[in-house]
């Protein structure tokens, strides 16, 4: 039996299509492939374009931290930007080398610098056009002043993507042209073209502030609180393949600590001995002291040391909580009514922070030269310590101070990781940290800041001498507790602006703000 399969036959309008579909498919595959390949090449170019942009913003940021290292090395202007002096305006830049020119002050130049009419300068006669809109002119004269990168690979194709980096002092009301109403400066109508508006804004470690009205500048010898000059850092980074970013930092020294009297307490202070507490900023005030020999009254006139003025609102005693005074020997001057602040105002903060700022900075007794064991916080009694050398304090002029005999003046910043004991003339200078208690038995001289979180005892300690205990800066004393601090024996404690405001930190200024700019 023959068994048949059957065909189905194809008409002739059918013909084909088989090799048609197959044709359409490769090209609908062909084009996703494509697709997928271009889509590719774009996020590749995306990223690549994110890459060199983020080289360009992390080049930027090496600019600024040029600046800052330059800055602490004496690159200072001296001055707010003018046409008049080149001591306003500091350029650093940082050429490729070869072809490459590096003229930011020149409109029209490759890396013009297209934001500094943003900044606002009175002195400087170029107009600000306006939000979003760049420079379109630079001003004229003699308004910078240049210097080459110290940067790594500078001037070689190596260098660093940053061609430049500005350095200014920051003025009041820069970048913000709308009206503002100053009590030292009256109305400002328009920042951009208006003089009244030249003015310094410094740091005083928490706020900015303009120059005070009556005072020179943030350097100003005579401010009642010392403040530091504000610099605003500019950085343009440019890589070779074009991406541009243009960075902005606020940076500043932080202003060197200055407390509210000789003596300055959390806790209650008990006084007692033949002690001397004296507020009169001894670096401004000259002063001479009598006493009335049936009365026991004190009288004490001050005047000015030359190129100063008399600092006369310090207290000499300022504490949080109560002053017990148990002895008529005592001797307290002050030019504040009363010369005791008791119960006053304490931030339990303060000495933790201070504390912290300094810290890092100092020389750590449980190292070299001192290498003292403090086990469990306890560095024991120490005898004849040096934590620096101060001037002569029998003979000392506060503006000009002498060495000690065979010495030099050498000031630093000394961390005590514990309760000590200090006997028998130990001397120091710049600040002293006791990170616990402090007991001071005999004498000890000591020019600057002893910060001591825990609680303080000053007992002991003749007239003169090695026995003496002489301090000219101030004490800054610790957290509340059972015991009361006390000052006693013969110690003289005077209030010392010069003593307190060395130069102790050695280390580029701050970043207080920073931001970008879209020019």
């Amino acid at each position: 039996m023959k068994v048949s399969i059957g065909s189905t036959k194809l008409g002739k309008n059918e013909a084909g299509i088989a090799l048609l579909m197959c044709l359409f498919s490769l090209l609908l595959l062909t084009a996703i492939g494509v697709g997928l390949m271009y889509m590719a090449d774009s996020d590749s170019q995306v990223n690549q374009n994110y890459r060199d942009s983020q080289r360009a913003y992390f080049a930027a940021q090496a600019g600024i931290q040029e600046a800052r290292l330059r800055i602490n090395g004496g690159l200072i202007p001296g001055a707010l930007p003018s046409t008049l002096a080149p001591t306003g305006v500091y350029y650093i830049t940082n050429s490729r080398g070869g072809a490459e020119v590096i003229q930011p002050w020149v409109a029209g130049s490759r890396f013009f610098d297209n934001q500094i009419c943003h900044e606002n300068f009175p002195g400087l006669l170029v107009a600000n056009p306006g939000n979003g809109i760049p420079c379109g002119a630079a001003p004229g004269g003699n308004w910078y002043t240049t210097t080459a990168s110290t940067s790594p690979s500078t001037n070689t194709g190596a260098a660093m993507d940053y061609k430049w980096v500005r350095i200014t002092r920051k003025m009041n009301l820069s970048a913000a042209p709308e009206p503002i109403s100053n009590p030292n400066l009256g109305a400002v109508a328009n920042p951009a073209v208006l003089t009244n508006n030249n003015v310094a804004i410094c740091w005083d470690g928490k706020k900015q502030k303009p120059v005070p009205f009556g005072y020179l500048g943030c350097d100003d010898p005579n401010l009642p609180t010392p403040m530091e000059y504000l610099y605003r850092v500019t950085a343009l980074a440019v890589t070779p393949d074009g991406s541009r970013r243009m960075l902005q930092a606020e940076v500043a020294d932080p202003p060197p600590f200055v407390t509210n009297s000789a003596v300055e307490s959390w806790d209650h202070v008990t006084l007692n001995g033949s002690l001397t507490v004296d507020g009169y900023d001894y670096c401004s005030c000259s002063c001479t002291s009598t006493t009335d020999q049936q009365t026991k009254i004190t009288t004490t006139t001050c005047v000015n040391r030359l190129g100063k003025v008399c600092d006369s609102s310090k207290y000499a005693i300022y504490s949080g909580g109560e002053v017990q005074d148990s002895s008529p020997s005592e001797t307290i001057i002050a030019g504040t009514s009363p010369k005791i602040m008791e119960n006053a105002p304490w931030d339990p903060s303060l000495i933790p922070e201070l504390i912290d700022r300094y810290k890092d900075l100092a020389v750590k007794v449980t190292n070299a030269p001192y290498n003292w064991n403090c086990p469990s916080y306890d560095c024991g009694t120490r005898t004849k310590e040096e934590f620096g050398i101060p001037p002569d304090l029998t003979p000392l002029d506060p503006l000009n101070p002498v060495p000690r005999k065979n010495s030099t003046i050498i000031p630093q910043i000394t961390y005590v990781p514990g309760n000590v004991t200090l006997t028998a003339g130990s001397i120091g200078n710049g600040i002293l940290i006791i990170d616990g208690d402090l007991n001071i038995q005999g004498g000890f001289e000591f020019y600057g800041l002893v910060l001591v979180k825990g609680v303080v005892k000053f007992t002991g300690g003749g007239s003169g001498g090695s026995g003496a205990t002489n301090i000219y800066g101030a004490v800054l004393a610790g957290q509340q507790s059972y015991v009361d601090n006390i000052f006693g024996g013969s110690a003289n404690i005077h209030f010392d602006k010069c003593a307190l405001t060395q130069d102790l930190e050695n280390n580029p200024p701050k970043i207080i703000t920073a931001h970008e700019v879209m020019y």
